[in-house]
């Protein structure tokens, strides 16, 4: 194709002449287009010697993989442990391979329903068509535009083949193009805007676009001749990005004059990196604001802080910890109080050695016997840290974490010196940090400090504290927005670029790499620049789709900000703005340099649609302004977070089925086996547990497979001997034979409602502890209401079972159970002890309100 000439060929030779000479010739550069270019070079060449190299190298990484693969299925045995790929092969395999177990679970699953089936793979894909059979049972819900999880293994690839299945096999294939979200103008816009840049799909991994309805019926809080708006300063990113950060916020604080309140606004990034720039400009302008899994809040200052204080205070000998506790705001002791510290510990450390007793001098022997030259004007300081610190070690493990922060908080005045120093936000993550260690109640501060260092680990950050008083404007990424609305939204930090080039490439299970270039190489691997390329255009096709979910999150506005490193550059999501604001380009080219002064266009959006304003910024424009949060006089005050108050705690009072479930491990057998020539007698309280679950799930002795499931419920309470099981199940189903042939179980039957293992919580009228338990069986018949206890215990006759009923205090339990049902529900219900083994009989024991039945 390379060699063909397109300058030959005259008219008169053709039978349509000079016409039909050009249209060949438009053919031909057509079909030779797509392998000519720079980026196209390799596709007329083969494989060359670096392919060479870099399969023998892959020959040898794959050695080292399978290595690993295999230390990883070992530590997984060990721990008799799954991960996610396991689970979701093994089900697979499972029905694939076992009829028999693919037509138990076809016949209990009536119908199936997905929601975000956008974000599957190819694994769960092939799972959902198992169960269904073929029956059409799957409800899928999705929208392959806003498939933005590849990262995590989501194929859009996969949605489109399975709605071309359902279209293929007669199935029902619904658009759902209404929008509630934005309004109709913004929608428009929109739809102007995202057409150019999604497209027609022509691969599987592509998405097409598809206009939205307007459905909904207000308009927006603010009208505007444009609801999309593009914002750019021109310069270098560390300089104009700033710039671009504040012109932003320069427009937000013109539309919260207008009526909107900054939690109406958020700011959504491809990346965290761009938050910063966002951050700061807010702060600035005095505008609260909250950062969803930015930088982190676990990372602030004040909360690192706060955090080192808990481990000095822990563990005295931390002499790190105990260096940052000093130096806190709250205990105020200079770097130059420390140095004195650490330099009489090591001349005292030095004297050990010289006396032949070398030792560890901490940190806080040198705070409890300061040097003579510490400084007298910080020595009041010291001695109060070491007394406060000296308490906190005293109080740490004994009260809860959050009582031992509130005291170091109130002993301090932390707080006011945040304040003193302009630091609300920092006051704000003080009190949200006081909240979220309250909640966890734990007491043990080394725990309180491994969830800390668990917190900072994950991925997902934890945000900043909220902003109490109007609402704060939300930063967050896109892939965090997902789901979400907001009647203002911000693209920030448009230019930001996708993800670099990798040498190492997987696709479609072919692997290709490129080993670093040797001295003079001209060529690189083929295959690597093909499945690079392959990749490439996967990522492109995800990153439209991002910025459609990104733009699709606005209700009333939509604004896209950032920066312009030079003319003719577009990255990010610039190059999408490029195909859909043809004219951006003629507004970058007025000023070769930035511009001294605001540039203001409209410009149509697609091919000729509703107008954007396109405004061109200059570094330093805009004058700074203040947020100023309203307050009408007719608010009332704003609810300000109330400090830990002193309270005695108090246990709940529980029910002995509730204390037995919050016990800790779970009562279970432990591998008990009978010794040699012993009877094997199951444990009693097994039977019961046995009995109880059976009662629970209505399921008695006639009831097909009942053997096997009891032995299958006994062994998972870890019964495994053979003849314990026996007679395990043995005396369950004996029990349970007597409860189906009793007139009780007959009468439980025809109830119209039934409620087995009801849970119940209340307040006790007479204190202020709770009540917590759960009522074996509830079940009401016409208009009354009956509450059941089962109990297995064994009685010799009636008076025996009475006795029973007062010893353990049965007769108590009904009378909690039946003043749950009166606080609750408002009914005064009958209630039954049933025992099923009075004499090898059932047995009820009717409650009558003062224990006598």
């Amino acid at each position: 194709l390379r060699g063909l000439k397109l300058n030959g060929g005259r008219g008169a030779a053709w039978p349509g002449g000079a016409e039909t000479v050009q249209e060949i010739r438009a053919a031909l550069r057509a079909l030779r287009a797509p392998f000519t270019g720079k980026g196209n070079a390799w596709l007329g060449g083969g494989l060359n010697e670096e392919d060479a190299r870099a399969a023998r190298a892959l020959t040898q990484l794959r050695e080292i993989a399978l290595h690993a693969i295999d230390i990883y299925e070992g530590r997984k045995r060990d721990a008799h442990a799954l991960d996610f790929d396991d689970l979701e092969a093994r089900a697979v395999a499972l029905l694939e391979q076992h009829p028999p177990v693919l037509q138990r679970w076809q016949e209990e699953i009536q119908a199936l329903l997905v929601d975000e089936f956008q974000d599957v793979n190819a694994r769960q894909a092939r799972l959902l068509a198992l169960l269904d059979g073929g029956r059409g049972v799957r409800f899928l819900v999705g929208d392959a535009k806003q498939s933005i999880y590849r990262f995590r293994g989501a194929e859009v690839a996969v949605f489109n083949r399975t709605e071309q299945a359902f279209q293929a096999g007669g199935q029902r294939v619904a658009r759902l193009n209404a929008t509630y979200r934005a309004h109709a103008h913004l929608v428009a816009s929109l739809n102007d805007l995202l057409e150019p840049v999604l497209g027609e799909a022509r691969h599987p991994w592509e998405a097409s676009f598809a206009p939205l309805q307007p459905a909904r019926a207000t308009g927006p809080l603010a009208a505007s001749d444009a609801y999309i708006e593009v914002q750019f300063v021109q310069g270098a990113k560390p300089d104009a990005l700033p710039a671009a950060a504040r012109a932003a916020v320069h427009r937000l604080l013109t539309l919260f004059d207008q009526g909107y309140e900054p939690g109406q606004a958020a700011i959504l990034c491809r990346h965290t990196r761009s938050f910063a720039f966002y951050e700061d400009a807010l702060d600035a302008a005095g505008v609260p604001f909250l950062t969803l899994a930015g930088r982190g809040f676990f990372q602030r200052p004040e909360v690192r802080d706060l955090t080192g204080v808990l481990r000095a205070a822990d563990d005295l000998t931390d002499d790190a910890a105990l260096a940052g506790a000093l130096r806190s705001p709250g205990l105020g002791l200079s770097d130059v109080a420390l140095y004195h510290l650490a330099l009489a510990r090591q001349q005292r450390a030095k004297q050990a050695r010289a006396a032949g007793a070398p030792r560890h001098i901490p940190l806080w022997e040198m705070v409890q016997t300061p040097p003579d030259d510490f400084p007298p004007d910080e020595l009041p300081r010291l001695l109060r840290a070491r007394e406060l610190l000296a308490d906190l070690h005293a109080m740490a493990g004994r009260i809860p974490v959050a009582d031992l922060l509130k005291t170091f908080l109130d002993k301090t005045d932390y707080l006011a010196i945040l304040a003193g120093a302009g630091q609300s936000r920092a006051v704000r993550n003080v009190n949200k940090l006081l909240v979220d260690v309250q909640q966890t109640g734990l007491v043990r501060v080394s725990e309180f400090l491994t969830w800390i260092d668990l917190a900072g680990d994950v991925g997902a950050r934890e945000g900043e504290a909220p902003v109490v008083a109007a609402g704060a404007v939300q930063i967050m990424t896109v892939h965090r927005a997902k789901g979400l609305e907001f009647p203002i939204v911000v693209l920030g930090d448009i230019a930001s670029g996708g993800r670099s080039n990798r040498d190492l490439v997987i696709s479609e299970g072919v692997i290709a790499w490129k080993l670093p270039a040797r001295p003079g190489a001209k060529l690189s691997p083929a295959l690597h620049l093909a499945l690079s390329r392959e990749m490439a255009r996967k990522e492109e096709a995800e990153d439209k789709r991002l910025f459609y979910v990104a733009a699709t999150r606005a209700e009333d506005y939509l604004i896209l900000n950032g920066h312009v490193a030079k003319r003719n550059s577009y990255r990010g999501w610039m190059m999408w703005l490029r195909r859909a604001l043809p004219e951006l380009e003629t507004l970058l080219k007025k000023d070769k340099e930035a511009p001294a002064e605001v540039i203001e266009q409209y410009c149509p959006l697609g091919n000729g649609g509703r107008a954007a304003r396109c405004t061109l910024f200059p570094s330093d424009a805009l004058p700074p302004r203040v947020y100023t949060a309203p307050t009408p006089s007719a608010a009332p005050a704003p609810c300000q977070l109330q400090m830990l108050t002193s309270y005695e705690a108090k246990e709940d009072a529980l029910d002995e089925t509730a204390k037995e479930r919050e016990t800790e491990p779970e009562r279970r057998v432990w591998r008990i086996l009978p010794e040699e020539g012993a009877r094997a007698w199951a444990p009693a309280w097994m039977v019961g547990k046995l009995v109880h679950r059976a009662i629970e799930l209505e399921r008695m002795p006639d009831a097909p497979g009942f053997e096997a499931w009891l032995e299958a419920s006994a062994r998972s309470l870890g019964l495994s001997d053979a003849r314990m099981l026996k007679d395990a199940v043995r005396r369950a189903q004996r029990l349970l034979d007597r409860l189906a042939a009793s007139p009780l179980w007959t009468e439980i039957q025809a109830a119209e409602q039934r409620m087995h293992e009801a849970p119940y919580a209340y307040l006790d009228p007479d204190g202020d502890a709770s009540v917590r338990g759960t009522i074996d069986l509830v079940y009401r018949l016409g208009e009354r209401w009956t509450l059941v206890d089962f109990k297995t215990d064994r009685a010799k006759d009636r008076a025996h079972m009475e006795a029973i009923i007062q010893e353990k205090g049965y007769d108590s339990q009904v009378a909690r159970y039946v003043q749950a049902m009166e606080t609750l529900l408002d009914v005064t219900p009958r209630a039954f002890i049933c025992f099923l083994d009075v004499a090898g009989r059932v047995t009820v024991w009717a409650w009558q309100g003062n224990g006598d039945s």
